[in-house]
């Protein structure tokens, strides 16, 4: 028979991989380095008993399913959709907020008889940093991360570059070089943290 600590660290794999974290997310919701949690799933060490509590909870399971030799991290698949779901919902919402915003600051622009329809540009990027805010802790596919770090990276400079040609009257279109090596850092960002999740 398995003994417990092996048993723990196979089911804390499990549930870490159907919720499509890394080792480093999960480390970062926790309050641990990714070594600490590498040594739980190796069965090296166990978390104290007021953790393994906090992991149960936040995987939506109960502290038997956690010790328990015969659990599939399967049965736990409703309830990763069900979260991800939510917070999908939640991101809308957001989303939602931010636009409207936007249009409440378009109307009143308007009523000053200025009507700015540059906010809408300015809205792209609020956007992007609102779903980076709120998806920072993991959960997200790293190339969805990609995705939204690049179209916050490039949707800001096109803001700030068509702000200072429509307002200011500058045609600042070298504010797109400084893309160049952001969207380089974005990349080799995330497979840094690819690589470091696996060491």
């Amino acid at each position: 028979m398995k003994d417990v600590k092996a048993t723990v660290a196979d089911n804390l794999v499990q549930l870490r991989k159907a919720y499509g974290l890394t080792q480093a997310q999960l480390a970062e919701k926790f309050n641990y380095s990714d070594k600490a949690i590498c040594r739980w799933e190796h069965g090296d060490t166990l978390p104290d008993i007021n953790t393994l509590c906090a992991l149960a909870d936040f995987y939506g399971i109960t502290m038997n399913d956690l010790v328990s030799p015969d659990f599939e991290a399967s049965e736990t698949d409703k309830e990763v959709r069900t979260v991800f779901k939510y917070r999908l919902l939640i991101s809308a919402m957001l989303l939602a907020a931010v636009w409207l915003l936007t249009v409440v600051v378009f109307i009143t622009t308007i009523a000053m008889a200025r009507p700015y329809w540059i906010i809408f540009v300015w809205a792209v990027p609020a956007s992007c940093l609102a779903l980076m805010r709120f998806w920072r802790g993991g959960l997200m596919h790293a190339a969805v991360k990609i995705i939204i770090y690049s179209l916050f990276v490039w949707s800001l400079i096109t803001s700030a570059f068509l702000h200072l040609l429509i307002i200011n009257g500058v045609n600042a279109w070298m504010l797109f070089l400084i893309g160049i090596p952001l969207e380089a850092i974005i990349i080799f960002w995330q497979q840094i943290k690819k690589y470091r999740d696996r060491i």
